[in-house]
């Protein structure tokens, strides 16, 4: 994915990110202090914070190319395949709004309590989402707000 980076033109600018990745059969994967957890098959979105200097392309560098596992993320997105990437820009982050947003969807679920939230109030930045057209509709709603980069 290190040549595929640079062609996506990814902007530079602060604000958030959501990965979509595929989990093709159920993994029990061990997420750093979170333990031992089992993951379905099926769709994960991934909501984070790119507010560094590299902005949103700095922080999906390290998701598109980096192999360490530091974030919750790293260990789900090492057995997984990313589909999609959305973003939007924002000087304070918005991930937790977007968590928030996204609770709201009846085809989206919490699979662990925590996932990408230890740095927040948010119940988790993790959804589930166990088919493809669910997460079609997710992605029609999240298009108004969300730039969409669909992944080859």
């Amino acid at each position: 994915m290190k040549d595929g980076l640079s062609r996506l033109a990814l902007p530079h600018e602060k604000g958030c990110y959501l990965l979509v990745l595929c989990l093709s059969t159920a993994q029990q994967i061990r997420v750093g202090k979170l333990g031992e957890l089992t993951f379905q098959a099926g769709f994960y979105l991934y909501v984070g914070s790119a507010l560094g200097a590299g902005g949103i392309a700095g922080r999906l560098k390290h998701h598109l190319t980096s192999q360490k596992r530091h974030w919750h993320i790293d260990f789900l997105k090492s057995m997984a395949v990313l589909q999609e990437i959305w973003y939007r820009g924002t000087e304070w982050g918005g991930e937790c709004q977007w968590a928030t947003e996204l609770s709201k969807f009846s085809q989206l679920s919490c699979p662990h309590v925590g996932f990408g939230a230890s740095d927040c109030r948010c119940v988790a930045h993790l959804f589930y989402c166990p088919e493809p057209t669910a997460l079609l509709s997710v992605r029609a709603a999240m298009q108004e707000t969300s730039r969409i980069l669909v992944l080859p």
